[in-house]
């Protein structure tokens, strides 16, 4: 009997090692197919079209769904008649990511002989993505909702992809609320409800009493956000006093937030009464929103109270957000400036003392205290948080360029005064104020040539760039110089340093790799996708190794959306010299996933973030390279300045 369990046991256990995911860059023409995918050469893709294999024809169809060539539209279309489903699908998603209009009649045709609803359920969201008024049409049909739930999905997909281009029409608006909304499936329900909390400038009054039923039946919170900001485009008190009562203590603070945003859209007088106690609120995604609603909505009679309700909050976020709404709105600009300097004085949080220099911008009138702290110590979040400030002054009520204003180099107009702070900027030789300065000045609105003649400073920052500066240091530098001389701007593509795959590193991954990444607020634990994007996972790894992603801070949160870190100067402006291609997958970004930040296709280097809760707009538009497996809560409690103490390959 006994040996008898112990040959079952060792059965078990290679039945189930059998089964574990494997790192499938161990296929030589895998390797090969992304290797062309990553130096997007369309051309050297295409002979895989018509390879036997059809795991290949697969990665080759997917491979264009981050090389994005319009040219391939014809090639991928053929293959939405492969025999085989996998490749079917794969063009279609390579299709939808295309985003051309010549797909159209292809996907359409393919949708009446397409066999799978897994693949009926593809094409309807790539419909989105790339088509037209006809496929508006098509997608907005409520009978086509009568087939299944894979189907439904496809649909409220496809309405939801297409709201994301500003394309939507009345029966689509109809089908999702009278049709699509009432689905069994939490999927479908989910999609459904996306389109319309991310439609814009759109009334949804005459929705109002199905979006109340819908809410009051809705049991997943996924779907319940959506239907909460949806519910804020619908005008009249009866939406107010619905939200109101997702304001109550033990709610998903993930709610919570949603109904703070939702409230934003009416006018202030009607739900003061509801935000104003939610600004001192203990959760710091709570107070933190509240307060950017109050900074668009709030009003003039109560910038007295936003300035005391600014010392009572939990959070130093909420405080500054108050004091900059109190500094804007309030007539005696010089008390409040007063008050907010003597704050950043005592404050030793270099994040609370640059959002208090944001604040400090609602009156130009402070920028010698903002310069002169500006200037310190160059190199940090202080001094990029200070010369925004001064940036976005001259875009604020009380900036007058024409002021005479008395220097130690004797009198000048404020335009001029400005003009040799960002020159300063430039000079200073570090990335964040050059590139900040840089824009500035060569803001034709600003009109700085009228106080700029002395190119000399340009040529200098310049040289020292070539030398010794980043690549995009010098394209800026250069971009400013050309301004200022009126040369037009030569178009091309950008100089990049791009970092190549290397491939003994990546085969060694294991597929289910994991990355234990210690924080003052606790441990949580990634898992990575070397299959979806290997050059993102092999690179995420080598920054860990080389020490590049070592003790640093989350410089950015977004209540209820995203935490995001991989900088090692702490201000967002950091990151390595080279960069690595795009990896779009077929993956959505769901609670806890893990992607890559970036300013563009291909231009990704090592800032990371984790998504708070489902954010289907980033699909296939941001890098998915893993998700937290572990420790969600902690997610959840980050903030702003929050360490991250280790990274522990595990």
């Amino acid at each position: 009997m006994r040996i008898f369990t112990v040959i079952i046991a060792l059965l078990l256990l290679l039945s189930c090692t059998g089964n574990k995911e494997k790192n499938i860059f161990q296929d030589k023409a895998l390797r090969e197919i992304y290797t062309l995918q990553d130096h997007r050469d369309s051309k050297g893709l295409f002979p895989y079209f018509k390879n036997k294999n059809p795991l290949y024809r697969k990665y080759a169809a997917l491979s264009f769904a981050s090389v994005q060539d319009k040219e391939a539209v014809d090639e991928l279309i053929l293959l939405l008649s492969d025999v085989d489903p996998g490749v079917r699908r794969a063009a279609v998603f390579a299709l939808g990511q295309t985003a051309d209009i010549k797909a159209e009649p292809g996907l359409l045709k393919s949708f009446k002989t397409e066999k799978s609803d897994n693949i009926k359920m593809a094409i309807l969201e790539s419909l989105g993505k790339c088509g037209g008024e006809e496929s508006l049409e098509f997608l907005s049909d409520p009978l086509l909702s009568r087939s299944n739930d894979l189907i439904m999905r496809g649909q409220a997909l496809g309405i939801y992809r297409a709201i994301l281009k500003k394309k939507h029409s009345k029966k689509g608006l109809g089908t999702i609320v009278k049709v699509l909304l009432k689905s069994d499936s939490g999927d479908v329900r989910f999609y459904a409800s996306n389109a319309l909390s991310r439609i814009r400038d759109v009334d949804l009054s005459n929705y109002f009493e199905d979006l109340r039923d819908l809410i009051g039946r809705e049991k997943e919170d996924r779907v319940k956000m959506n239907l909460i900001i949806a519910l804020g485009k619908c005008k009249g008190g009866e939406a107010v006093k619905i939200l109101r009562t997702f304001l109550s203590d033990g709610i998903d603070q993930r709610i919570v937030v949603s109904t703070i945003r939702a409230l934003g859209k009416f006018e202030y007088s009607v739900v003061k009464s509801d935000i104003l106690p939610l600004l001192t609120n203990k959760s710091y995604q709570i107070s933190v929103a509240a307060s950017e609603v109050m900074m668009r909505i709030g009003s003039g009679e109560d910038y007295k109270a936003y300035f005391k309700i600014s010392r009572r909050t939990e959070n130093w976020r909420a405080g500054a957000n108050l004091m900059k709404l109190s500094l804007k709105l309030t007539p005696d600009k010089q008390e409040i400036s007063s008050m907010i300097k003597s704050f950043y004085k005592k404050s030793a949080d270099p994040y609370e003392k640059g959002s208090l220099l944001i604040a400090l911008s609602e009156y130009p009138m402070n920028y010698p205290f903002v310069e002169e702290e500006t200037f310190k110590q160059v190199g940090n979040v202080v001094s990029t948080s200070g010369i925004s400030s001064i940036s976005e002054m001259i875009s604020k009520k009380g900036y007058d360029p024409e002021k005479e204003i008395s220097t130690g180099k004797g009198s000048h107009v404020l335009r001029k005064v400005f003009a040799d702070i960002f020159k300063r900027g430039i000079l200073s030789g570090d990335s964040s104020l050059i590139m900040i300065s840089s824009s500035a000045l060569r803001d034709p609105d600003h009109k700085f040539k009228e106080v700029v003649s002395d190119l000399t400073f340009l040529e200098k920052s310049l040289e020292q760039a070539q030398q010794s500066g980043t690549e995009n240091e010098k394209k800026e530098i250069e971009k400013t110089l050309n301004f200022f001389r009126g040369k037009q701007e030569e178009k091309g593509d950008d100089p990049i340093q791009e970092k190549p795959l290397d491939w003994e590193k990546i085969t060694n991954i294991p597929a289910d790799q994991k990355v234990k990444i210690e924080t003052d607020e606790g441990v949580l634990v990634i898992r990575l996708y070397v299959n979806d994007a290997p050059g993102s996972v092999s690179n995420f790894l080598d920054l860990i190794r080389e020490g590049y992603l070592g003790e640093s801070a989350f410089h950015r949160v977004v209540p209820n959306f995203v935490i995001q870190d991989g900088c090692p100067r702490g201000d967002g402006w950091g990151g390595p010299e080279t960069t690595i291609r795009s990896e779009f997958s077929r993956s959505y970004y769901e609670e806890g996933s893990v992607g890559m930040a970036s300013s563009g296709k291909d231009t990704e280097g090592s800032q990371w973030f984790i998504t708070h809760s489902s954010t289907p707009h980033l699909d296939g538009r941001y890098t998915i390279f893993g998700k937290v497996i572990e420790g969600m809560e902690i997610v959840n409690r980050i903030k702003v300045g929050t360490r991250i103490l280790k990274y522990v390959i595990l």
